[in-house]
């Protein structure tokens, strides 16, 4: 449970947010949503630590997870859905191996990543990278 009592946030001398009563329940999925400018970013900044309120209180349990995307991303060479792939190393280092097997036309070892995928559930880490993006 993530809960703000009289909460309020500046930026400089713009008021953002101010009075704010709300308590968001654990399994709740909340969209914010607003025009630039409007605070948006700033409130996930202080959910996730990195500003503190100029008035009132966020309470968050101290055992939540969170994850984030930032608005802006550096270029990647590589495709959004390769990059988050990537991050599971050892998906990452099978697909890669069953990549250069098939290149180098090695189909007994295209035939062995394709059964080590199947053994650590690679095969549907695509579709898992997809719904985490």
């Amino acid at each position: 449970m993530i809960s703000f009592r009289d909460f309020a946030l500046r930026r400089g001398e713009r008021l953002l947010l101010s009075k704010v009563d709300l308590t968001l329940q654990a399994g709740w999925r909340v969209g914010v949503i607003g025009r630039n400018g409007t605070g948006k970013s700033s409130l996930f900044a202080a959910v996730q630590g990195e500003l503190e309120s100029d008035v009132g209180n966020l309470d968050m349990p101290s055992r939540v997870r969170m994850a984030s995307v930032a608005q802006e991303t550096p270029a990647l060479d590589d495709a959004a859905l390769d990059f988050v792939l990537s991050g599971d190393a050892q998906v990452h280092g099978v697909l890669m191996a069953e990549r250069a097997a098939a290149e180098r036309e090695d189909w007994e070892a295209v035939a062995e990543a394709h059964h080590r995928l199947e053994e650590i559930s690679g095969y549907d880490a695509t579709a898992r990278a997809g719904k985490l993006l």
